[in-house]
C-alpha cells in the first residue's frame, strides 16, 4: 500500500520477483492476507494477541479504536469506510522484510467484517491507499442572514477577544440594512462582556441606532475620543494698568468650541493667563466686581476673537508688564472637522506603542459659528425657555439653542405604567449621532439641570430613512434633456434632502410631483413610484399617497424599548427619472 496522508502501507520498490509478491499464477496479493495469500485474520494463534485483519507499513500510534479508516483503490473506483475495533503494534518478517506494523481489527458500521466483505472489496498488496487518524469535525452552525436590526443591544464576535474591556468605546461599521449599498457606521460603550463557548458577546450601552447587514458589519475596538481643534499657546501682549479696557486678538481664527453642558452646549478652549495666572472667563463684565479677575470674549462677524479685560470698576484692570498676556487655546471648527470614515491616518506626533491610527466612523455633532440669520432664529428659543423647561415645547426650544443640534421632537410616552419624555435630536450637519456622542450627554445633562425631574428623560438620535421615487417627465424641446434632468435631481434633492426635512414628518407625492412641476422645462410628470429605499412596490403611486414617518414610539410592551423619531430624506441614487419629449 503507497503514502496516504500521515499513513503509508506499500513496500519499497525493486525487490526480486520471486519474494511473494504475487498469489497463485501470478494475481495480486490482497492487503487481508501474507505474502504467502494466508489470511492474517486466521494466522493469530497466540492468546496474548488480538486477531488483525489488516497490516500497515509501519508504527502509526495516531490511531485508537473507533476511528474511521477510508480504504481504496488508486483509481478510486472502490471506497471503503471502516471502524478501528481495536489496534495494536507488531513485529512482523513478511515479504523479506523485518519490523514493526500497525495491526488493525476492523468493523463495518452493522457489525463485524466478514471475509465475505473482505472478498468484494478490490484491494491489492501494493497499490491500495488507507486513510487513518480521522477527527471528529463538528457541523458548522447555519448562517444568520437577517440583518442586525437598529436597536440591538448585543453583538456577538466571530471569535474569542479576552482584551475587550466593560466601559470602553467600540466602532462598527458596514453596510445598511435599510438602504442596500450605503456604508455607515457608529460608535457605542460596552456596557457588558460574556465570554461563551469560544465566542465574545457584547452588551451595549445603548442599542444600535442604524440597522446593518450582519456580514458585512466590522467592530474595532482600542477607540480613543478625539475632538476637531489645533492647539497652540502665544503671548497677546503687554499689559498696561492706565488703559481701561484692553483688548486683544487671537492670532488664528475661529476658536474651537466643544460640547459642554450649558446652555448654549459649548465650553470654549480657551486659557488667558496674565502673570502665569488664569483668569476666568464671563459673558458680560457688566456684573464683575473692580478686583474680580475676568475678561470677556467677542468674536466678530468675520471670525476674529478678541479678548476684553475690564476698565478697573466692571473688572479688574490689567497689571503693567512685558508680554504678560498669554493665550493657549485650539483653532479649528465647522464643516472642517466633519470628516469621512478613514481620513484620519497621521498621527502629529507618536506615544510609545502606537503603530497607526485610522477613525473607522465618520465625525459627528460638527456646528459652524453662528451667523446673523442663525441668531435671529435662535435668540426667541432662548427667550422663550428663560433657562427652565416646564413645557414638551421648553424641550424642543432648548435643544434647538443647543450647539451642535439641528432637529429636534419631543414626544410624552408611557413605558409601562410610567410617563415618560423622550426627545430626538439631529445634528445641525447632515448625519446621526452615535448613541454615546458628547453631545448627547451635554444636552441630557443640560436638561435636568432644568426640569422637573419627575418623569424620566430619553435623550436619543433620530432614525434616518431614506426613500426612493421614479418618474417620467415631458420636457420642453426647447430645453436641453440633460438639463432638465440635472436640475429636476437638484430640485428634488434639495426640497427633500436633509436640511429641508423635520423629523416625524411625512411626505407625500403631491410634494414631489409638485416639485418636478415647478422646474422651467418640465411640461408635466407622471409619479410611478414612491417607496422606502431598496423597497419595491406593487403599484404606482398617485397624489394621495403617502409615506409616513414615524414619531418615538414604545414597539415592545413585554421589554419595553422606544423608537426615536424618523426623518424621510432623499438619495441621489434614489432616483429614477425618464424623460420624453413633451407633444406640440
Amino acid at each position: 500500500m503507497e503514502v496516504a496522508g500521515k499513513v503509508a502501507v506499500r513496500p519499497r520498490r525493486g525487490l526480486p520477483e520471486g519474494l511473494g509478491f504475487g498469489g497463485e499464477g501470478g494475481k495480486p496479493v490482497q492487503i487481508w492476507t501474507d505474502s504467502q495469500g494466508v489470511s492474517l485474520t486466521g494466522e493469530v494463534k497466540d492468546e496474548e494477541r488480538e486477531p488483525v485483519d489488516v497490516f500497515l507499513e509501519r508504527e502509526i500510534p495516531e490511531i485508537v479504536p473507533g476511528d474511521w479508516v477510508l480504504f481504496e483503490n488508486p483509481n478510486a473506483s472502490q471506497v471503503k469506510p471502516l471502524r478501528v475495533a481495536a489496534v495494536g503494534t507488531q513485529s512482523r518478517a513478511d515479504f523479506a522484510l523485518g519490523g514493526k506494523a500497525t495491526g488493525l481489527l476492523l468493523a463495518t458500521e452493522n457489525g463485524d467484517f466478514t471475509q465475505d466483505d473482505k472478498a468484494a472489496l478490490d484491494l491489492n498488496f501494493r497499490t491500495a491507499i488507507a486513510r487513518v487518524a480521522s477527527q471528529l469535525l463538528p457541523l458548522g452552525g447555519l448562517p444568520i442572514v437577517d440583518p442586525l436590526a437598529a436597536g440591538t443591544r448585543s453583538l456577538t464576535l466571530d471569535g474569542l477577544y479576552l482584551d475587550v474591556i466593560v466601559g470602553s468605546a467600540i466602532s462598527i461599521v458596514g453596510e445598511r440594512g435599510d438602504a442596500p449599498g450605503l456604508i455607515d457606521g457608529e460608535t457605542l460603550v460596552i456596557a457588558d462582556v460574556t465570554h461563551v463557548g469560544g465566542f465574545t458577546t457584547l452588551g451595549l450601552a445603548e442599542g444600535l441606532s442604524r440597522s446593518y447587514v450582519r456580514t458585512s458589519l466590522k467592530a474595532n475596538a482600542n477607540v480613543a475620543p478625539a475632538t476637531h481643534g489645533e492647539f497652540g499657546e502665544e503671548a497677546l501682549g503687554s499689559g498696561d494698568a492706565l488703559l481701561a479696557h484692553q483688548a486683544f486678538k487671537l492670532s488664528r481664527p475661529q476658536l474651537t468650541f466643544v460640547p459642554a453642558a450649558t446652555d448654549r452646549g459649548t465650553a470654549t478652549t480657551l486659557v488667558v493667563r496674565v502673570d502665569g495666572v488664569a483668569w476666568s472667563e464671563v459673558e458680560a463684565l457688566y456684573d464683575a466686581g473692580p478686583d474680580d479677575q475676568v475678561y470677556a470674549v467677542r468674536i466678530d462677524d468675520d471670525g476674529t476673537t478678541r479678548v476684553v479685560f475690564g476698565d478697573g470698576q466692571h473688572g479688574r484692570r490689567l497689571p503693567t508688564g512685558s508680554l504678560n498676556v498669554t493665550a493657549s487655546y485650539r483653532s479649528g471648527m465647522g464643516v472642517a472637522g466633519q470628516v469621512a470614515e478613514q481620513s484620519l491616518t497621521l498621527l502629529k506626533s507618536r506615544p510609545l506603542g502606537i503603530r497607526a491610527v485610522i477613525n473607522r466612523s465618520p465625525a459627528r455633532g460638527a456646528a459652524p459659528a453662528e451667523t446673523l440669520a442663525d441668531a435671529r432664529i435662535s435668540a426667541p428659543q432662548s427667550v422663550r425657555v428663560l433657562g427652565r423647561i416646564v413645557s414638551l415645547t421648553d424641550y424642543e426650544d432648548f435643544a434647538l439653542g443647543f450647539a451642535g443640534i439641528g432637529k429636534a421632537k419631543v414626544a410624552a410616552l408611557r413605558l409601562g405604567r410610567r410617563q415618560v419624555v423622550h426627545l430626538s435630536v439631529a445634528p445641525r450637519l447632515e448625519g446621526v449621532f452615535d448613541p454615546a456622542d458628547s453631545t448627547l450627554r451635554s444636552l441630557a445633562e443640560a436638561i435636568e439641570r432644568r426640569r422637573d425631574p419627575g418623569h424620566r428623560l430619553f435623550v436619543a438620535p433620530h432614525r434616518q430613512r431614506y426613500f426612493q421615487i421614479a418618474a417620467k417627465l415631458a420636457y420642453d424641446r426647447r430645453y436641453r434633456p440633460e438639463d432638465v434632468r440635472a436640475a429636476v435631481e437638484a430640485e428634488l434633492l434639495r426640497r427633500f434632502g436633509y436640511d429641508e426635512r423635520a423629523l416625524a414628518s411625512a411626505l407625500s407625492a403631491a410634494e414631489i410631483t409638485a416639485a418636478m412641476q415647478g422646474v422651467p422645462g418640465v411640461v408635466y410628470s407622471d409619479l410611478d413610484q414612491l417607496s422606502p429605499y431598496g423597497a419595491s412596490q406593487a403599484g404606482p403611486a398617485t397624489l394621495t399617497s403617502v409615506m409616513p414617518a414615524g414619531a418615538a414610539r414604545v414597539v415592545d410592551a413585554e421589554a419595553p424599548t422606544i423608537d426615536p423619531a424618523e426623518l424621510l430624506v432623499a438619495l441621489p441614487t434614489g432616483i429614477a427619472l425618464t424623460l420624453e419629449v413633451a407633444d406640440a
